[in-house]
């Protein structure tokens, strides 16, 4: 339950970045979401353990 809640917060926190898409920001972007996603595997990994 509390990895679905997760994920969705990530789907959600992904297409509030690809809104503001700025020709200058998109690397910045890009890599910021990355790492959200990163850590929410972090913190699913941790969870299931």
């Amino acid at each position: 339950m509390r990895t679905a809640a997760l994920q969705q917060a990530v789907q959600q926190r992904v297409r509030a970045v690809s809104v503001r898409d700025r020709p200058d920001g998109v690397i910045y972007e890009k890599a910021y979401t990355l790492l959200l996603l990163l850590l929410a595997l972090l913190a699913w990994f941790l969870v299931s353990e």
